[in-house]
């Protein structure tokens, strides 16, 4: 099965419609594509299913709308999107309601707009599961005990200064650590860590267990990542069944590789460029 997609915008200087009445011919916009075409095809073989969670799927986590491949202990999956796994952490998965630096996290039950439809959860991880996205573990110091979990809600957040933003399920076990920790591990994970990607989003209580890793001040590291990007947290804002951390990168290391996809609930993807 493949994916075809293309991220180039139309033509700048099309001209606009002429006004008044005009012909379907008239208003037909041209548009040129980039020559490069990048599609998503998936590997051989059967790729796990992801359990039908957002963003990661720690136990009774989901870290970001269904996106993630799996939550270590509940639903999970942003995609998505929500797990967070805290390997060997103690359990508690406190909640931060207040952001840690300026600014007002949106209010809780906001008004729905006027004669929109209200969407099902159900029907909501359906439709972000076919939005392909990267596969991160993020590391945190729980406590003096490795912990971390699979995202795939990452993305960058700004450029000036480098920040990065992703979600975690307030009911995950690594919520606690995560969101209270000084400096966090971003590990972009490669299409050879799918294991690794399996692992922190599964229900292991020692996630880390059998697998090489060291400490890197406070934070836990992964090795052999396709980039490994040292962050400080800035804010934490709390928003339904996630808490969207925004953090600060203040270093960064890049191996190069072939990115792990998660789509459709499932990690056996790769992308293929064609001249």
């Amino acid at each position: 099965m493949m994916r075809s997609g293309q991220g180039q915008n139309p033509t700048a200087g099309s001209p606009p419609a002429a006004a008044g009445p005009a012909s379907p011919a008239a208003r037909t916009a041209s548009t040129t594509r980039n020559s490069r075409t990048t599609r998503t095809t998936r590997t051989s073989g059967t790729a796990p299913h992801a359990p039908n969670a957002p963003n990661t799927r720690e136990s009774g986590a989901t870290s970001s709308p269904p996106h993630t491949p799996s939550a270590d202990g509940t639903t999970s999956g942003t995609g998505p999107t929500g797990a967070s796994g805290a390997s060997g952490a103690s359990g508690t998965s406190g909640t931060t309601d207040t952001p840690r630096a300026a600014g007002t996290p949106q209010a809780a039950g906001a008004p729905q707009a006027a004669g929109a439809p209200n969407a099902g959860s159900a029907d909501f991880r359906q439709v972000m599961s076919g939005h392909a996205a990267g596969v991160a573990v993020v590391t945190a110091d729980g406590g003096g005990r490795p912990a971390g979990l699979t995202v795939t809600s990452l993305t960058s957040f700004s450029e000036l200064p480098p920040t990065v933003c992703f979600n975690v399920g307030v009911t995950a076990r690594s919520h606690g650590p995560v969101t209270r920790a000084d400096a966090l591990g971003v590990h972009l994970l490669t299409t050879g860590q799918r294991q690794v990607a399996e692992v922190f989003a599964s229900r292991a209580d020692d996630k880390f267990s059998g697998l090489d890793w060291s400490w890197d001040g406070s934070v836990p590291r992964l090795p052999e990542a396709l980039a490994y990007l040292l962050c400080l947290p800035v804010a934490v804002f709390r928003h339904g069944d996630h808490s969207l951390v925004v953090a600060e990168v203040v270093r960064m290391e890049s191996e190069g590789g072939a990115p792990l996809i998660y789509l459709h609930r499932s990690l056996g993807w790769q992308l293929v460029t064609n001249p």
